[in-house]
């Protein structure tokens, strides 16, 4: 399986196993909006305000049992949870199967099959109670808490919670982002850091950066996709924003291209890559995939010896 082949089938596998959780959102932000509608029925009002009393406040307390029923008891979000949760063994398969192409005697560390575990483990956490309840239920708690100790007007706080729960004409449902970003982070770091971790093991420092380049592509990532080949010592270049020939734009709090976690570091790069969402992948390949102009450049740089071939020199 050559780089590009195994880019593709993991793209399929990734993509396909994130849009088709995704796709159960609307159905997870209808249920919420029905459970939060039932409750507002029972809210005190004067006129057409919100009355500050005990008993609508016991209501924001009320609430949280009745959304972690709308959420995590909902068939459909259960069944398409587990099918991406399978999307973790999925991509093991398909390295397993690419590094097993490069190197005849390749065996899988121990601790891949941990790093699976692992990861699967906290990714459940975040879509389910653990996740949902801080990221989810929390804030609209707090939404109804607010709107209740002010006495704000009925109509202004069934704007606010619907705009919480299904968004508005320009912006995605808080609980569509929220499931949209854990489901893309978790399954793609997953798989960058089961590459990085094979490749220091197999002693693989090149790379092809690849992944479409759509309208909302960051800068950085689009750089990179052209520049397509780069070697592991690149990499604290790469984080002030230079790429190849081209600057790209640094976010002067984080000290990193814009979008990047603002933790990224030389250690870490494969792993979060673009940042937020980012779809595109580092992939580790042996050093006579790369072109030997592009070898003899970067090693140049670095002052890494090299034969007349453009191939590193082993001491």
């Amino acid at each position: 399986m050559t780089p590009n082949e195994h880019l593709r089938a993991l793209t399929k596998a990734i993509d396909g196993a994130i849009d088709a959780f995704i796709e159960a959102t609307p159905e997870i932000e209808h249920s919420v909006m029905l459970g939060i509608e039932r409750l507002l029925r029972e809210i005190q009002l004067t006129n057409d305000s919100v009355k500050v009393t005990v008993e609508n406040l016991r209501l924001v307390a009320k609430m949280r049992s009745q959304l972690e029923l709308a959420i995590l008891e909902n068939p459909k979000y259960q069944a398409a949870l587990g099918n991406y949760m399978d999307a973790f063994k999925d991509v093991t398969v398909l390295h397993t199967r690419y590094f097993d192409g490069l190197f005849a005697d390749y065996k899988a560390a121990p601790l891949l099959a941990e790093l699976e575990k692992q990861t699967a483990i906290a990714t459940v956490h975040m879509l389910t109670r653990g996740g949902m309840s801080s990221n989810v239920i929390d804030p609209i708690q707090d939404i109804l808490r607010k709107n209740i100790t002010t006495g704000t007007k009925y109509t202004d706080l069934v704007k606010s919670i619907r705009e919480f729960v299904d968004g508005r004409p320009d912006e995605l449902g808080h609980i569509h982002r929220y499931v949209k970003q854990v489901a893309t982070d978790a399954l793609r770091q997953f798989s960058s850091q089961y590459m990085d971790i094979a490749s220091q093991d197999l002693g693989l420092d090149w790379f092809q950066y690849d992944g479409d380049v759509i309208q909302h592509t960051r800068p950085f990532c689009e750089a990179m996709v052209a520049k397509r080949w780069y070697h592991r010592l690149e990499i604290p270049t790469l984080l002030t924003g230079k790429v190849g020939e081209k600057q790209v734009g640094i976010n002067a709090d984080t000290n990193r291209p814009y979008g990047m976690y603002p933790i990224t570091n030389k250690d870490n790069f494969h792993i979060y890559r673009g940042g937020y969402n980012c779809r595109h992948t580092p992939i580790p390949v042996p050093e006579d995939y790369v072109p030997q102009e592009i070898r003899i450049k970067i090693y140049t740089t670095f002052n890494v010896p090299f034969d007349n071939e453009g191939f590193k020199m082993v001491a």
